[in-house]
């Protein structure tokens, strides 16, 4: 087994810190290869390696250096999904990941959250457009009036708001666009993923 450079191990390290503090995220094994023109493999060997040898610790995609854990010690790292959301029909869930982000514990709160980006209309009433970033509390419990991301038994998840249908006498996830009339979803079980907990918008 060729032995790795210790040259390399040390830019590796120098880069992943550097990219932390510029973007407040772990690099990925491509973007580690792009900046230092090597193979995404050879970056995620040396990963490897120097994880084994205490240079760092690199554990399902997190990679964390004494350095960046000091930048991470007033943030949580939220992982951002690589498919969006449903605001409008389910679609079937994904759960790929595509990075991670750094959010300030002080105006995001700590605990388990991953992002999602919005994707439809049907939420537009309650100030969710199509392209935001939604920041989801991970949580299998919630109150009537949350708007959730909910899996049906089908494996399919949208979000909603989850009211109680009076009528029904059961609870249903409730769109709200009062100009498109969307319908309630009443699937014979819901299954909460998360609640959200804020709305980052992108003004281009």
């Amino acid at each position: 087994m060729r032995s790795k450079s210790p040259e390399l191990k040390e830019k590796i390290k120098e880069f992943i810190i550097k990219f932390h503090k510029d973007n407040m995220r772990d690099p990925s094994t491509a973007e580690i290869g792009r900046g230092l023109s090597i193979d995404k493999s050879t970056a995620y060997r040396y990963l490897v390696a120097m994880n084994k040898e205490g240079m760092l610790d690199y554990s399902e995609g997190r990679i964390s250096t004494d350095s960046t854990m000091k930048m991470d010690e007033n943030m949580t790292a939220a992982p951002l999904m690589q498919d969006g959301i449903m605001c409008g029909a389910p679609e079937t869930e994904s759960s790929d990941i595509d990075s991670y982000v750094q959010l300030p514990t002080a105006l995001f709160g700590s605990g388990e959250l991953f992002i999602l980006h919005a994707v439809g209309d049907s939420m537009e009433d309650a100030g969710i457009d199509s392209g935001d970033l939604l920041v989801i509390r991970k949580t299998e419990t919630a109150r009537q009036g949350d708007i959730v991301v909910a899996l049906n038994e089908d494996g399919e998840n949208t979000l909603k708001r989850l009211k109680y249908d009076a009528g029904l006498k059961r609870l249903v996830l409730h769109p709200e666009n009062t100009q498109r009339g969307y319908d309630d979803i009443i699937p014979d079980k819901i299954i909460i993923q998360g609640v959200l907990s804020s709305v980052i918008k992108r003004f281009s």
